[in-house]
């Protein structure tokens, strides 16, 4: 997803909800609340309050960047169009082994990945009641993790822009991982990411929830 021309402080970014145009509001993406102090944090901007928090997402990009492509991917069954007569279904052990692979690399918390689980119960609800057997199932035509359905091109240009980090407290952090800003399609434009981490003894910095931040004009 391409947003228009941001407004260039990270906590203004905290300050507004996340943006839907990739996919229906209907779809309940996961995303955990922002911190109560959210509001506090964006009257006192602080562009590097956690730098720990930070590397900890040029990490995840870069093994995203690299592992995309191999992770699991079978999330529906019956998609493959062999049985024209049989309706989509989400494919539990196929979202499993996915959430176990995002779980084995450590960049990703508890939390994170139980919002996934009530989420794929929802779109499999969904599908039963709106049932389906043609096309992407509805809820599953972007990336999961970079919330695009222009992954590759997402994921590039953030590792070649910009992380800043906001913090509420020393065990909370809000990253924007920005790319570089572009106006060659004639609406200036930039590609970005909005992380929250948590942090604990056992496992240090780790991801509780990503959106895509709302940007204006």
């Amino acid at each position: 997803m391409k947003c228009l021309l941001y407004y260039g402080f990270l906590p203004l970014a905290l300050a507004l909800p996340a943006c839907s145009q990739e996919s229906p509001m209907s779809t309940q993406r996961p995303a955990a609340p922002l911190p109560d102090s959210a509001s506090a944090t964006a009257a006192a901007p602080v562009q590097h309050a956690a730098p720990a928090a930070e590397k900890v997402v040029r990490n995840m990009l870069q093994w995203y960047s690299v592992n995309m492509e191999k992770l699991p991917a079978n999330f529906i069954l019956h998609a493959n169009g062999a049985d024209t007569t049989k309706f989509y279904a989400v494919n539990f052990p196929g979202t499993e082994n996915w959430l176990k692979s995002l779980q084995a690399t450590g960049y990703f918390s508890d939390a994170y990945l139980n919002a996934w689980r009530a989420y794929f119960r929802r779109q499999n609800d969904t599908l039963r009641v709106h049932p389906q057997n043609d096309g992407p199932a509805a809820g599953f035509e972007y990336d999961f993790i970079l919330y695009s359905q222009e992954a590759d091109s997402k994921v590039q240009e953030l590792q070649a822009g910009t992380f800043t980090s906001a913090s509420s407290s020393p065990t909370h952090a809000v990253v924007l991982a920005a790319g570089p800003k572009h106006a060659d399609s004639g609406s200036p434009w930039q590609e970005q990411l909005l992380l929250e981490l948590s942090k604990s003894a056992s496992q240090g910095w780790v991801i509780d929830a990503i959106s895509n931040p709302r940007q204006e004009d």
